[in-house]
């Protein structure tokens, strides 16, 4: 039986690309690795808000150049999404499409008219398509059909310093996901209360084993350093 995926990310393909991955990254690598999915569509974060009060005009400007500079010349002023080399980042053949922020914001509306065009155009139905959502800011992802529907969780935006003013929109946006997703995951045992309407089960974060496994020679500028020596990976900003 064949199974197509669509993921709504808090992030872009192109950030993955740069190296700057989360949970969102493994989560969809580890499920376009099973084999399971014939097909992939990925919603990049600001692919429905583009021009918005969310987000700054810079980091708009800085990915709508991004989305220019992968796209051939003729569709940059009109494509709203794009194919992309999936073997660059995952090491698969797997066809994947990234629906992208190219074009300015009109509606949320018309942007999920799109999309839902775009799906049932590549035989996404509610027969055949896993919805994946992380966007806390976009309940409507879970009206596009699809046979099964999870939302993983992996913060309080309500919380967020940067979304005060946005603080009653998203604590009803909570409440209206944990009641359409068939199943929620969540970064932490807290966040569960959020979702008191749904199935909500704690996921916490792993830790890629190999990858601090691996010897490496220590740095010049810290083979003076005395042990133990204590690391932090990850993003550092005004948050932490």
């Amino acid at each position: 039986f064949v199974m197509n995926l669509v993921v709504f990310k808090m992030s872009n393909v192109f950030d993955w690309r740069r190296g700057i991955v989360n949970r969102n990254f493994f989560i969809v690598r580890e499920l376009i690795r099973s084999g399971t999915f014939e097909q992939v569509v990925l919603v990049d974060f600001l692919a429905m808000r583009p021009v918005s009060r969310f987000f700054g005009l810079r980091r708009t400007a800085r990915y709508l150049r991004d989305c220019a500079g992968s796209l051939p010349m003729k569709k940059r002023l009109s494509a709203r999404h794009m194919h992309w080399n999936a073997a660059e980042v995952f090491g698969v053949k797997t066809p994947v499409q990234v629906f992208s922020g190219l074009g300015l914001y009109r509606s949320c509306k018309k942007d999920m008219e799109l999309l839902t065009s775009l799906l049932h155009s590549h035989g996404f139905d509610d027969d055949n398509t896993l919805l994946w959502s992380y966007n806390a800011f976009l309940p409507q992802a879970f009206d596009i059909p699809a046979a099964n529907r999870v939302f993983d969780a992996v913060d309080d935006w309500s919380l967020h310093a940067s979304y005060r003013k946005e603080a009653d929109l998203l604590r009803q946006n909570y409440k209206r996901i944990g009641r359409s997703a068939k199943q929620v995951f969540t970064v932490s045992e807290g966040l569960i209360k959020n979702f008191a309407s749904s199935d909500a089960r704690w996921v916490p974060n792993g830790v890629d084993l190999d990858a601090f496994s691996r010897h490496q020679d220590v740095p010049g500028d810290m083979k003076g350093l005395r042990h133990p020596i204590i690391g932090y990976v990850g993003t550092v900003q005004e948050r932490i």
